[in-house]
């Protein structure tokens, strides 16, 4: 998957935070602990930051078998 990827690319991706974020609605991490719904239905298993702001980006119900993830790979 990565054959094509210039060598300093994979270096750079191996030694820092890189990401491209094209998501402008989320909920952030705020957000999350403001609302007492979301707290009791969902335990959040992973954030991620951009400019400053902290979001939820994969999150399972506490007594459900329902998860979600927020990953596009196309991008």
């Amino acid at each position: 998957m990565f054959s094509e990827f210039p060598l300093s690319l994979i270096n750079k991706l191996g030694t820092e935070n890189l990401a491209f974020h094209a998501h402008d609605w989320v909920i952030d991490l705020e957000t999350y602990k403001k609302s007492q719904q979301l707290s009791d239905f969902f335990e959040i298993l992973a954030t991620d930051k951009n400019e400053g702001m902290e979001f939820v980006v994969a999150v399972e119900a506490k007594n459900y078998p329902i998860s979600g993830v927020m990953f596009h790979p196309e991008t």
